[in-house]
Parts: structure tokens; C-alpha cells; sequence
């Protein structure tokens, strides 16, 4: 069984219940789990969310199962949280033969690293479990590690960990070879635009992945609110869209932590009252999140920073001039520059709080 990004993380049934499914499915099946970093969401832990893993843990090893796991950037910490527990093995830089397939795994690395750790890799190791930015992906959205290109070319399967989607891909190694490349996504929603679907997937003896369903909070998207009627249209549909959600999370027995959806709520800036309007309207029934549009003016300032940029992907980097003035506010731009740049926001914020506290406040 493959799985990445389940995100654990205190207080939170979603990702609770993601977890219990993939080990229920894999004692059900009698199949070891391989999972692909960020299992835990935090670096820093209460032990609530460690408790959980490990009694999840303990159903594998009491059916002879094992986890093999690496680390990504939000759970890396050494020794590895896991690493007490009898039946979990961590896999940075180590092989694991499973049938004919010999897994060799690694945790998150920088770019640089990530190049010296992939040369690296043992010639009989047919199957990389690692957790990364590649360029191939994602490289207009985030700062990539590595390309799918520079990994070996005995590498014929790779399961990666990140991309908070499913996909499953062929894709060229370094040496031009075919190589199967999964990623299964978040087991639940980390932001409200992400997949509102979310999966496992099974490693079948022939070479095949397929994909399975997990049973996840129900997302509700409501069409853009721009006028009067369009709001109108959004109160009279409400209660039988929450009772058709009800009836859902009752089918797929969901926690009742669990039975709440998401709503999004899309509206145009000339609807300053959608918000009150709606929360009153929909009260404690829904977990809600505002989306609302960017007025027309700051519209235009992304086209042409978008044409300046002659089509390339417009990203926050690339617009930040328009919402922060430089020379008014270096600071603040300074920090925002490093923020959106940065791989690991939690430990570039350290970094920069560090160096603020010794080098005295500046006026932000």
C-alpha cells in the first residue's frame, strides 16, 4: 500500500480517520504500508498525535505488517518520530526488497543534496520513495529540489511525496528510460483549494498502481455570488444542499466530527454583505471559507504584470511589487520576498525572527 501527506496533527479528526482507513484496508488485505513523508504536520509534537500513530501502528504489527516511511520537511526531526516504534522503518538510504521490487528511500533534501543523494542511490534499487518539489510539477508554483531527469536510470517506479494531488504518470529517468511516477496526494484537504478527493493506492506484483478511494469531509463550492439574485438563488438552495451533504457523510459513516462540510463562498467586492448575510444563514452547519474576488483595478495590475512577464505563469513572487511598495516599505518586503521564496516557510520565518531579535526592531 502506498500513501503520502497525512498531515496528523492534534485535535483533528480528519486526518485521524484518513489513517485508521489505511490501516484498516491493510490488514484487510495483508499488504505492508509505504508511506512517503509528512505523516506528521509539525516538527514539534504533543504527545496526542504520536499516541494516535502509534496505536494505529500496533494494528500493523499485531497482523506481522510493516510501515516503511520517510520524512518530508514538516515531520523531519532525528531521530524520526516513528523510530521507537517496533514495526516502523525508516527508509532514508536504506533498501527494502518487497517481491521483485527493492525500494530504496529518502527524505526530504535541498536542492544540491538532493543531487548528491540521487547519484547515490544503489544500482540494484529498482523503486525511489522520497518526498519533493520537482520542477516537473510544480517548478511555476514553488522552488523545486530536483527534476525527474537527473534520477538513475534504474529507477522504474517512484512514489513522492508533496503535491498534495493524485497523479499518475510516465516520466523519462536520466537515462531516457520510461519510469512510472506516483504521487497519492493529501489524505485529506490542507487548504480550501485543494482536492476535495483523496487516496491510497495499491503496488500490484506485475508493476501496476491502482488507485483507491478515501472516505473524506464533504466539499461544498458554491457558484461565484455577483449580484442580488445571485444570492437569492444561494439562500433558497441552502437546505436541501446541507440535507444532500447530511445524507452523503451518514452514507459513507463518517466520524461525527466529521459531518460538517466544507463550504466555500466565492463573491464579487461589490457584495461587501455576502459574508454577514451568509454566516448567518448557514450558522454552525458548515465550515466556511470567503473567497472574494480582487476588485478590477488590482485585476489589471495582474494582467500586465502577467504580459510583462511575456505569459509566464503569473505567481506571488511575481506580483508583489504590485501589492508592496519596496522603497516605502523594505522591510516588509523583505520579509514577504523570503517568505514566498522560501522551500520551508516555518523554518525561514526562525531564521529571520532570529535575525530581527539580534539585530534590533526596524520599523516595519
Amino acid at each position: 500500500m502506498l500513501c503520502s501527506d497525512t498531515h496528523a496533527r492534534p485535535r483533528r479528526e480528519d486526518e485521524r480517520h484518513a489513517f485508521r482507513q489505511i490501516i484498516d484496508k491493510a490488514v484487510a488485505l495483508k499488504v505492508p504500508v509505504v508511506a512517503a513523508g509528512d505523516l506528521i504536520d509539525k516538527q514539534s509534537n504533543r504527545a496526542e498525535t504520536i499516541t494516535f500513530l502509534y496505536r494505529q501502528l500496533d494494528r500493523l504489527g499485531e497482523a506481522g505488517l510493516w510501515f516503511y516511511y520517510t520524512q518530508g520537511q514538516h515531520d523531519f526531526d532525528n531521530p524520526p518520530w516513528l523510530s521507537a516504534h517496533p514495526y516502523a522503518f525508516h527508509m532514508h538510504k536504506k533498501g527494502v526488497t518487497l517481491g521483485d521490487f527493492v525500494l530504496y528511500g529518502l527524505d526530504w533534501q535541498p536542492y544540491g543534496k538532493l543531487q548528491e543523494e540521487l547519484a547515490e542511490i544503489p544500482p540494484d534499487a529498482n523503486m525511489l520513495v522520497c518526498h519533493q518539489v520537482w520542477a516537473d510539477w510544480m517548478g511555476d508554483r514553488a522552488a523545486p529540489q530536483g527534476s525527474f531527469a537527473q534520477i538513475p536510470g534504474h529507477i522504474k517506479c517512484v512514489l513522492t511525496g508533496d503535491l498534495h494531488n493524485w497523479k499518475l504518470e510516465e516520466r523519462k529517468n536520466a537515462d531516457g528510460k520510461k519510469m512510472l511516477v506516483v504521487s497519492c496526494g493529501a489524505t485529506t484537504q490542507q487548504k480550501i483549494d485543494e482536492p476535495d478527493r483523496h487516496y491510497y493506492a495499491l503496488l500490484c506484483p506485475d508493476g501496476r498502481v491502482e488507485q483507491r478511494k478515501l472516505n473524506s469531509r464533504l466539499f461544498i463550492d458554491c457558484s461565484l455570488i455577483n449580484t442580488e439574485n445571485d444570492i437569492d438563488l444561494f439562500m433558497a438552495e441552502l437546505e436541501p444542499t446541507l440535507a444532500t451533504a447530511a445524507q452523503k457523510a451518514n452514507a459513507m459513516e463518517l466520524p461525527v466530527e466529521m459531518t460538517k462540510p466544507y463550504m466555500r463562498v466565492s463573491y464579487s467586492s461589490k457584495m461587501p454583505d455576502v459574508v454577514r448575510r451568509v454566516e448567518k444563514a448557514v450558522a454552525d452547519r458548515a465550515i466556511l471559507n470567503f473567497k472574494q474576488l480582487l476588485p478590477p483595478e488590482k485585476l489589471d495590475a495582474y494582467k500586465k504584470a502577467k504580459k510583462a512577464e511575456k505569459g509566464e505563469a503569473v505567481t506571488p513572487l511575481s506580483v508583489l511589487s504590485q501589492e508592496v511598495d519596496k522603497e516605502e516599505k523594505p522591510a516588509v518586503y523583505e520579509l514577504v520576498e523570503r517568505m514566498l521564496g522560501a522551500t520551508d516557510k516555518e523554518l525561514e520565518f526562525a531564521r529571520w525572527r532570529s535575525e530581527f531579535l539580534s539585530e534590533g526592531p526596524t520599523p516595519v
